[in-house]
């Protein structure tokens, strides 16, 4: 049972209403990735692949180049792309050196 990712996962408001069997399914399927400070996790205008939870470190969040938060751990991005199959409506880059874990794939 992946402990850490369940953890990482029950508080986050788009899985609050899950069962726990659902959330364990979920954090059994993510992927851990470690991101350097200032490389991007999501790249505005992109396709949506994949929702991120944050576990370690802090992420901007930028639109059209702006400041619109700071978001750290116990925090997710990408959501909106994959639950109005819309692209990507902000980019998010790493502030600091950072962890988190999503679906399959490496961030760019």
């Amino acid at each position: 049972m992946p402990v850490v990712q369940i953890a990482l996962c029950a508080p986050l408001p788009l899985f609050a209403e899950l069962p726990a069997p659902a959330v364990e399914g979920l954090a059994a399927a993510l992927t851990p990735a470690e991101v350097p400070a200032g490389a991007f996790l999501i790249r505005q205008g992109e396709e949506g692949d994949a929702y991120y939870a944050i576990a370690a470190g802090q992420f901007d969040v930028l639109q059209d180049g702006r400041f619109l938060r700071r978001c750290g751990r116990g925090e997710g991005v990408g959501e909106i792309a994959l639950l109005r199959a819309v692209p990507r409506t902000a980019s998010v880059v790493a502030q600091t050196a950072a962890r988190c874990t999503g679906s399959p794939g490496n961030p760019s």
